[in-house]
């Protein structure tokens, strides 16, 4: 079952602008994640530079980061070949989806999300080295509460379909083991539904994401990345 209704993906998807004259191009790198199974048959090539890749988001990680060169609007096609095509027929043909990329970033998060229609939708978030600095926290939020968490002494909620970064000078220096608590909020009332200590690594750069659970004694279950190093890229000259 589709966990995310069409009108969840629209509003947690970043959307994309309207292109310009002159089609803006980008250099970074791109970190894929799926926070969801794709469908079975789902098959998906992206360009950069004069080499074209299949893009396999995946649910279990986030992939090994992939160096782009090309247009800002990063265009998901059914096969290699349609790259191929010439201009006039390339334009007869519309892309499985499409995002657009942030500018001067040295590292992007793609997430790729299934709709009811059975298209795939895609957002782009930033995640570069100077906007998630090492020790710091990028939580989304794909549930369907908004989620109250105490991470430290940092206390923060995150809406549906939102994101929220968070930060602490503390969390910069060493490793610790910072109490972690989470609850839903529905109507205002907060109900506690997890509790333990995080081991937090102050060389991590932290994406955390947020689910249902399957089952009422685990309402909330989350998965946690480190987003690694930026790939040496010319993004942000």
């Amino acid at each position: 079952m589709n966990i995310f209704p069409r009108a969840a993906v629209a509003s947690l998807l970043l959307a994309a602008p309207v292109c310009a004259q002159e089609p803006e191009t980008v250099t970074t790198a791109i970190l894929s994640y799926a926070p969801a199974p794709l469908p079975p048959d789902f098959s998906a090539f992206f360009k950069t530079g004069e080499s074209v890749f299949r893009f396999q988001p995946s649910p279990s990680n986030l992939g090994v980061p992939v160096v782009y060169t090309g247009l800002r609007r990063f265009v998901l096609r059914a096969s290699e070949a349609e790259f191929g095509l010439p201009p006039e027929e390339l334009q007869l043909k519309p892309p499985l989806a499409f995002v657009d990329l942030p500018q001067k970033s040295d590292l992007v998060l793609i997430l790729a999300v299934p709709g009811d229609d059975g298209e795939v939708r895609l957002g782009a978030y930033n995640i570069s080295s100077d906007s998630l600095r090492e020790g710091d926290y990028r939580v989304f939020n794909f549930s369907s509460k908004a989620v109250s968490v105490i991470l430290g002494d940092q206390k923060f909620t995150v809406a549906p379909r939102k994101d929220k970064v968070v930060k602490d000078s503390k969390w910069h220096g060493e490793t610790l083991a910072l109490p972690l608590r989470i609850a839903t909020v529905v109507n205002r009332e907060v109900t506690p539904v997890y509790s333990s200590f995080w081991e937090h690594y102050p060389m991590r750069r932290n994406i955390l994401f947020m689910f249902d659970g399957r089952h009422p004694t685990e309402p909330i279950v989350f998965s946690s990345f480190d987003a690694g190093t930026p790939p040496k890229t010319e993004a942000a000259q």
